[in-house]
């Protein structure tokens, strides 16, 4: 182990300060020994007696946690322990991990309180990407949640409420990232081209929310289906005609011209602009008050007379206003039960009547892509599981032997031995080779499909569960 004279010299005056004054010595700083773990062990061996450097990261935590205990060792300083694991979180997630695990129910939800007050929403984001950081913020979450019945957590709901949004959107959003690591898409190595590399950020957030419907709005879990489908579809001023007869395409839903759906949506935004007493700006967008009429009249009834480049530019216009934004979100809101409870019956785990969220963020955006072939994406997903069963289990293989096996049975016994997450997962990879079959297609976008899909995966923890039914 090489240690430089300069390293050996600040050992050196830590000590000599500590024998001149006779009394305890603080804890020797960690840049003194530039964070080297031999030389930490080294120098823990010289002073190991006091325990000034802890080797165990669990006995390090014990330490930081007696730092911000006051009188006589029974008064926790959770504001402070909070604030200073506020600054080392990201850096050392193990360490604040650490001390939540040797805290009590009631002083984890206060310190927690705490650290996240501390911290930015950038600094939330980068959390969630550091080591231990996602299940760090999900540990945060639970913690709260199950505090809100409480008399703490009556008196404090809406802060809590405030810090769960927060960590949510932490969960979902990393604007900054253009790249993807394998650790993020687990172990799947990337391909160079177009959509490949890019990581999908949601289409509105809890900011966008209190912006457009007041500080007192809440981002809510229906926000986050909703951006399991829009961020991959489209944002509020998209307008994209389409080469599949479907005309235009348009916001974060992509509510398409000849299906009658951006006739609905323009609907609601002369409904959003009525109700707000801004119909004159609704109609002032679409060219006055009578071109604005007929244009909704049309799209509604007629739409496939209209040529979608002559609309094109209009409605990316109108992306932009406040009041169309709202009208997107709104609608997608309003949209999203329906959908959720008319698909969640295609994924094998729903014989309680709920699945997990993975399971149901995974089969909203199977649906969502390919609806005409997703039961063969289920298909294909089940019956690799089944026949993977099959030679990993000779107690099923002898069970079945000499039976008529069906879709049905396949899909019964996929169910009752396989779990969700390792069914999420596959289907993660078997969706995006059915859903793009061609090689051209395969390349351009199945990639960032696969990426999309194991995002989705990883937004939710795996005990959380939705029944669609009771939306």
């Amino acid at each position: 182990m090489n240690i430089s004279r300069q390293v050996i010299g600040k050992i050196s005056d830590w000590f000599d300060r500590f024998n001149s004054n006779n009394s305890a010595p603080p804890r020797l700083p960690r840049e003194v020994y530039g964070g080297q773990p031999a030389l930490a062990y080294l120098v823990g061996e010289i002073k190991d007696s006091g325990g000034y450097l802890q080797q165990d990261v669990q006995a390090e935590a014990r330490e930081l946690i007696a730092a911000h205990t006051h009188y006589l060792g029974t008064n926790l300083d959770e504001v402070g322990l909070g604030a200073e694991l506020a600054r080392r979180v990201g850096e050392r997630t193990e360490l604040v991990r650490a001390v939540y695990v040797q805290l009590s129910p009631g002083n984890k939800v206060e310190v927690a309180r705490a650290m996240v007050g501390a911290m930015s929403d950038d600094k939330l984001r980068d959390v969630r990407w550091s080591e231990g950081g996602l299940e760090l913020l999900h540990d945060i979450n639970r913690w709260v949640a199950n505090n809100s019945l409480t008399g703490d957590g009556q008196a404090n709901v809406a802060g809590d409420r405030r810090l769960r949004e927060r960590i949510g959107v932490a969960l979902t959003r990393r604007d900054d990232i253009t790249e993807i690591t394998t650790r993020q898409v687990q172990g799947a190595q990337p391909e160079r081209g177009r959509g490949a590399q890019q990581i999908y950020p949601p289409r509105y957030t809890a900011e966008d929310v209190r912006r457009l419907f007041g500080q007192n709005s809440s981002y809510t879990r229906l926000d986050d289906w909703v951006n399991i489908i829009a961020r991959g579809e489209g944002s509020f001023t998209d307008a994209a005609i389409l080469r599949d007869r479907a005309g235009l395409s348009v916001g974060i839903r992509q509510w398409t011209q000849n299906s009658g759906r951006l006739g609905e949506l323009m609907q609601r935004y002369r409904d959003v602009a009525e109700r707000e007493d801004r119909l004159a700006e609704f109609h002032q967008v679409f060219g006055g008050r009578e071109n604005a009429e007929q244009l909704l009249s049309t799209l509604r009834d007629n739409p496939a007379r209209v040529r979608p480049a002559d609309i094109q530019v209009v409605f990316r216009e109108a992306g932009r206003r406040d009041v169309f934004q709202r009208a997107q979100i709104e609608k997608a809101r309003e949209e999203m039960p329906d959908e959720m409870r008319g698909i969640a019956q295609d994924h094998p785990y729903s014989r309680d009547g709920a699945v997990s969220s993975q399971s149901m963020a995974t089969s909203l955006i199977v649906h969502n892509i390919g609806p005409q072939r997703r039961d063969n994406v289920y298909r294909q997903t089940i019956s690799g599981l089944y026949d993977e069963l099959m030679q990993q289990r000779p107690n099923l293989s002898e069970q079945v032997r000499g039976r008529q096996v069906t879709d049905d049975m396949k899909r019964e016994i996929v169910t009752a031995n396989v779990s969700e997450q390792e069914f999420n997962n596959r289907l993660a990879s078997v969706a995006p080779r059915v859903l793009y079959t061609t090689p051209a297609n395969y390349r351009a976008h199945a990639r960032g499909l696969e990426i999309r899909l194991r995002q989705a995966i990883d937004m939710f923890p795996p005990e959380e569960r939705v029944n669609p039914d009771r939306l």
